[in-house]
């Protein structure tokens, strides 16, 4: 069984390292955002580019349709990361007066019945989108926009692949838990399942 927890520990070390790249991207957006307002409202600066090589590189719709681009891959990139670190969404109206092991379980089911399934479907059908956005040559319908759509959409395909890999990860350390071969602490399941006073 510590051979399924060292494999757990390596897809949680890949969905955290996604995570956190994918969380500097909000230093970039910033700027990206803070440059948009700067080529738009400041007198001049729209005036001095036109011309410029930088024009094409610094144009309004550019650099707009590049935050909106910068948002999603943030998104997506979080959506792994923040289920293991169970800070997602959850209706915990019945969960708190549960055992740990009893959590454990209902999580095991939520992630074999749904999340599992949901990802890889989500994965299936977001390769279609980025192959057939590749295929056709999509970019932006603004004539100044950002070309090659293909790649912003294959941050789908890296948002759900690494969201599939955390619910494996989880639904791992839960196999683990549940046999009795690690604690709460060992399989690092306390933020999901519970903390390690409460009943196992």
């Amino acid at each position: 069984m510590t051979g399924l927890l060292h494999l757990a520990f390596a897809l949680d070390r890949v969905v955290r390292l996604v995570g956190r790249n994918g969380a500097r991207l909000v230093l970039l957006l910033i700027a990206t955002v803070m440059l948009d307002v700067i080529v738009r409202k400041v007198p001049g600066v729209h005036g001095a580019l036109f011309g410029s090589v930088l024009a094409d590189y610094l144009s309004a719709v550019k650099l707009r349709e590049f935050s909106w681009h910068l948002h999603s891959v943030i998104f997506l990139t979080a959506l792994g990361y923040t289920y293991l670190d169970n800070a997602h969404v959850r209706l915990d109206i019945l969960r708190e007066r549960m055992t740990a092991r009893r959590r454990a379980w209902i999580e095991l089911a939520g992630i074999l019945v749904a999340l599992l399934p949901y990802m890889a479907m989500m994965i299936f059908f977001a390769w279609g989108f980025v192959h057939q956005s590749w295929i056709n040559g999509e970019g932006s319908t603004a004539a100044s926009g950002i070309p090659n759509r293909w790649i912003i959409k294959s941050a789908l395909l890296i948002g759900f692949g690494m969201t599939f890999l955390a619910g494996l990860s989880i639904a791992l350390r839960i196999v683990v838990f549940l046999r009795g071969d690690a604690d709460l602490e060992g399989s690092r399941l306390s933020t999901v399942i519970g903390t390690p006073g409460q009943d196992a």
